[in-house]
């Protein structure tokens, strides 16, 4: 993700980004066609984790094979015909002349880039403190309110869940697959929306919008979960996953961007870790007994605490990767040694 938002341009980066987002979506409508064979069919839960993890071990393969290293990072490292071997190979699959762009004649460096280290403990150096700090709560608050949705929604649409918290060990799930699959569905929805309005209104806006709605929508499903019609429900959890991943998509955009080349790795995973610590907390509260009104007003306070770390987020929108604020430049690409700029339309 990191590696694609360095190759796209500022003025369409957004919504390139989005569309990897779009696979996210297919991947959730996946886990309920195979819970339908599997669980549906009264096939061992072993088989539904079994078929899930496939797609993650296909996708290690194919990202060794053909995810190229950033340009950008050789650059810092001073790798510099390495990296425009890899420019020059990305131009040529675009359909672009590498000649055009890259003269071996020349040398190239970064242009208004700032070389910094790469320690995890420059996260919180003075400078990207803060945004450390924000990114951390905006990915906690991520991993919470997205994970809590999918773990919720089932609940709702389970017959033998009575919203209270308590179950009967003896009785099977019995799971309404087709209003899940709608609500899966609605992730596809959401993704539509963001890549429409991310290049356009930016990525703040958008996104303390859509957790908005979403939170919204999340209290009205979960507190009305066992006196509303199935229809409704689904028209709620279709709502609050649309809205819900809507803004989580941005939060990977932004990460991408508000980061440093130097940084970007070490602080997208560190927030992803943070993320992953969300989400297991998630489990505890929605599948530790907690009843669905309750998880209703906790999943409103976490939206509360969501925006609140958004809206403190510098815009990233027509910014250079890693430059925000007043002073902040619209494109930072190579330049040669004659200082001539080289914007490079790879993925126009």
């Amino acid at each position: 993700f990191d590696i694609f938002a360095e190759f796209s341009p500022s003025s369409r980066r957004g919504r390139y980004l989005m569309y990897i987002n779009y696979f996210w979506g297919m991947g959730s409508i996946s886990v309920i066609i195979l819970a339908y064979i599997t669980l549906g069919f009264g096939y061992s839960w072993r088989w539904f984790v079994l078929l899930n993890s496939i797609p993650s071990f296909i996708s290690v393969v194919m990202c060794y094979i053909f995810i190229p290293e950033s340009p950008r990072w050789l650059m810092t490292k001073n790798q510099i015909d390495e990296s425009i071997a890899i420019l020059r190979k990305v131009a040529k699959i675009n359909g672009k002349n590498p000649d055009e762009y890259f003269n071996v004649d020349h040398g190239y460096s970064l242009r208004n880039d700032v070389i910094e280290s790469s320690r995890f403990s420059d996260l919180f150096t003075p400078k990207w403190r803060k945004i450390t700090l924000l990114l951390w709560g905006l990915w906690f608050g991520f991993g919470f309110s997205y994970n809590g949705l999918c773990l919720a929604i089932p609940r709702v649409f389970d017959s033998s869940d009575d919203g209270s918290g308590t179950f009967d060990e003896d009785e099977s799930p019995s799971f309404n697959f087709q209003a899940l699959a709608v609500s899966a569905a609605a992730e596809m929805i959401g993704t539509l929306i963001s890549a429409l309005v991310v290049d356009s209104f930016g990525r703040i806006g958008p996104q303390v919008v859509g957790l908005a709605l979403s939170g919204v929508l999340v209290f009205f499903l979960l507190w009305f979960a066992h006196s509303s019609p199935v229809w409704l429900l689904t028209i709620l959890a279709l709502g609050a996953r649309t809205f819900e991943v809507g803004a989580s998509s941005l939060s990977w955009v932004i990460t991408a961007e508000v980061l440093p080349t130097e940084l970007r790795s070490t602080g997208h995973s560190t927030a992803n870790a943070v993320c992953r610590l969300g989400a297991i907390l998630t489990s505890y509260a929605v599948e530790g007994g907690t009843s669905l009104a309750s998880i209703a007003i906790i999943m409103v306070f976490v939206h509360v605490f969501t925006i609140l770390c958004v809206s403190q987020l510098p815009e990233t929108k027509g910014r250079a990767l890693g430059q925000h604020g007043s002073d902040a430049i619209v494109e930072n690409d190579l330049q040669n040694d004659s200082g001539d700029t080289l914007n490079l339309p790879l993925l126009s």
